[in-house]
C-alpha cells in the first residue's frame, strides 16, 4: 500500500524544513498517530492522521519526503 501525503497538508514546520533542506529521518510513531522528523537538533511534527490509525508495530514501511510531499510505502 502507498499513501501519498501532499505538500501542503504538512505542517508549517515541516514546509519550512523541506524548503530549507533540513528535514531528516522520517519516521512513524503509532503512539501519537504521525509521521515526525528531524530539523537540525529538534523533533518535529510533520503530519498528524487523523481519518485512521496508522500502525507500524507489525508491517515495515519505506518513507520518502519530498518537496512535493511526503510518501509512505507499506511493506
Amino acid at each position: 500500500m502507498i499513501i501519498n501525503i501532499p505538500f501542503k497538508d504538512l505542517t508549517k514546520e515541516a514546509k519550512e524544513a523541506i524548503a530549507n533542506k533540513s528535514l531528516g529521518n522520517l519516521s512513524i510513531d503509532y503512539a501519537d498517530n504521525g509521521i515526525f522528523g528531524w530539523k537540525e537538533d529538534k523533533e518535529i511534527t510533520v503530519y498528524k492522521f487523523t481519518e485512521f490509525k496508522i500502525d507500524n508495530r507489525t508491517h515495515g514501511y519505506e518513507i520518502y519526503g519530498k518537496e512535493y510531499g511526503v510518501t509512505i510505502e507499506i511493506t
